[in-house]
């Protein structure tokens, strides 16, 4: 065999191993998504299941999510809500104004918005759509170029208020002040106040971002405070592994038995 023969075997086999590199380069094996078409199910479809159960929490995220009025009050930043006058005013004291079908930024009059979560249309809360609510990096004012999802927590002020208690607006939900304000009531003397308060004061892994320009008093130190563990300890299926210590029965056919139980 010449050397000219083993030139040729050597580049048909050169050619042979870098096909699969060439074909993943050039063949689309691969399929990208841009940040507004992330699918949260592909890897928590076990969150959805739970999100699925027709328990009160649920349906309470689900019909925030379906209320534009709130979720655009999210998204301008929105800081208080005039019940009479239906204005918003935002961070820098911008007021918003609702001319019956649209909000509208009396500062910027070409600027005007509806931010809708129900991207499919159908009129609910399904698939991704209810992530978004307490996830989505433009709808909490984080312009970031690494995606869309944040985490936010059950005690930030623009969703049930905490300890500081700013910039939450019950009215604009239409429901019961005391479930916004959760976070407000659950910080004074209370049975969950101690440990509510205790967790306020410890750091999680998640980072603090100033949103729309102002630090939201769910922070601690760079990061968002563990105080919402408090409100998952009630509202999620949470694993523990603990010891009961059972009290003794009584043993009604035992003369001997220890008297003064029932008294």
């Amino acid at each position: 065999m010449n050397r000219i023969t083993l030139i040729y075997i050597a580049l048909i086999a050169l050619a042979v191993s870098a096909i699969p590199n060439v074909a993943t380069l050039f063949a689309n094996q691969h399929t990208f998504y841009s940040s507004a078409n992330i699918s949260c199910l592909t890897c928590h479809s076990d969150i959805k299941n739970q999100l699925e159960l027709p328990n009160y929490v649920n349906l309470k995220h689900k019909e925030a999510g379906l209320n534009y009025n709130y979720t655009t009050y999210f998204t301008i930043g929105g800081i208080s809500y005039d019940k009479s006058s239906r204005n918003i005013t935002v961070n820098g004291g911008h007021i918003w104004n609702w001319n019956g079908s649209v909000w509208i930024n009396s500062s910027n009059t070409g600027q005007y918005m509806n931010e809708s979560l129900d991207k499919n249309g159908n009129g609910a809360m399904d698939g991704d759509e209810i992530c978004m609510l307490c996830h989505s990096r433009s709808l909490l004012g984080i312009e970031a170029h690494a995606g869309t999802a944040i985490v936010s927590s059950c005690d930030d002020d623009r969703c049930h208020g905490n300890r500081i208690y700013m910039y939450n607006d019950p009215s604009l939900l239409g429901i019961n002040s005391n479930i916004t304000a959760a976070g407000y009531n659950i910080s004074v003397d209370n049975i969950h106040s101690e440990y509510y308060l205790t967790t306020s004061n410890q750091s999680s892994p998640y980072d603090a971002y100033p949103l729309f320009g102002y630090t939201h008093g769910n922070v601690n130190g760079s990061y968002i405070s563990r105080g919402y563990y408090t409100c998952m300890g009630c509202h999620s299926d949470v694993n523990v592994d603990i010891n009961l210590i059972l009290p003794p029965t009584y043993e009604h056919d035992n003369i001997s038995m220890k008297k003064g139980r029932y008294q």
